[in-house]
């Protein structure tokens, strides 16, 4: 019977270890895949609280005149109350962005530099968060072997 014990002892040690190695990865991948998303929503919020919370701030159209270095530039026109007009402002130069075309947007408070605003504005400053859920859902579909929120993550990160 010693021998008998001693394989139910080396049963119960292996599936201990086997526990305290799969909480392992669940817990490390899982950090990996939080922190991911952390760094995704953190580079979305420089550019979407301004789009999101508008409220106070000014508002107005940019019709872009030059574009150069990254950013491309054009007189503003106020459309709220308290705005003033002034005679450039910058905007990022990004593939919707078009010299001579006007765009809707919101100026950071106490610079010259604009956001785009409304639904495509939304849309480009959730970029960064929408790498990130694409990033994470590889983690989560290998690492925490959970292919349904994988697959979800995806979809949503291809949508925005």
């Amino acid at each position: 019977m010693p021998a008998s014990a001693a394989a139910a002892r080396a049963r119960q040690a292996s599936s201990a270890s086997s526990v305290l190695l799969r909480f392992g990865r669940v817990a490390a991948m899982g950090t990996v895949a939080a922190l991911i998303l952390i760094a995704g929503v953190w580079a979305s919020w420089g550019t979407a609280q301004h789009v999101l919370l508008t409220k106070g701030r000014e508002q107005g159209t940019v019709e872009v005149t030059r574009c150069g270095d990254g950013v491309c530039s054009g007189p503003y026109v106020p459309v709220s109350a308290g705005s003033q007009a002034r005679e450039r402002v910058v905007i990022e130069d990004s593939v919707a962005v078009a010299k001579g075309r006007t765009y809707s947007v919101v100026l950071k408070p106490g610079s010259g530099d604009a956001v785009r605003s409304g639904p495509a504005g939304m849309l480009f400053a959730w970029v960064p968060l929408g790498g990130a859920l694409l990033l994470a859902s590889v983690v989560v579909a290998g690492g925490l072997r959970r292919t349904r929120v994988a697959w979800g993550m995806a979809g949503v990160g291809v949508a925005l």
